[in-house]
């Protein structure tokens, strides 16, 4: 399991944490005072880790290639299915391009424009 949460929350988070099991320090078993030191170390390992300015560019690099790349392939499909004299809807342009629905519903004005 995976959870996000900002570096406020983490903090509060460890605090909690910690002031409960200083609390009842000995009553905490061997096991349980290791997943504590673990939560610990992967909290603070998250906190430290920042994305690259390299990185954070390939990213929206990444990002723009899928978006341009879906809308292609949707108005392709506009234009096959103006061919076929078929209707043009999100359902029909999302079968016929292979891109799926929710993604052909957000560009819809590409269909809209028709």
């Amino acid at each position: 399991m995976r959870i996000t949460i900002d570096n406020n929350q983490a903090m509060i988070l460890i605090e909690a944490i910690s002031k409960i099991s200083m609390r009842h320090y000995e009553n905490l078993t061997k096991n349980e005072l290791m997943i504590f030191d673990e939560l610990s170390d992967k909290i603070e390992y998250e906190q430290k880790r920042e994305v690259s300015p390299k990185k954070k560019k390939a990213m929206i690099e990444a990002t723009n290639a899928r978006i341009r790349k879906a809308k292609e392939k949707i108005e392709n499909a506009i234009n096959i299915l103006r061919m076929e004299d078929k209707p043009i809807t999100i359902y029909s342009v999302s079968k016929k391009s292979g891109v799926s629905y929710n993604t052909v519903s957000k560009y819809s004005k590409l269909i809209k424009n028709v």
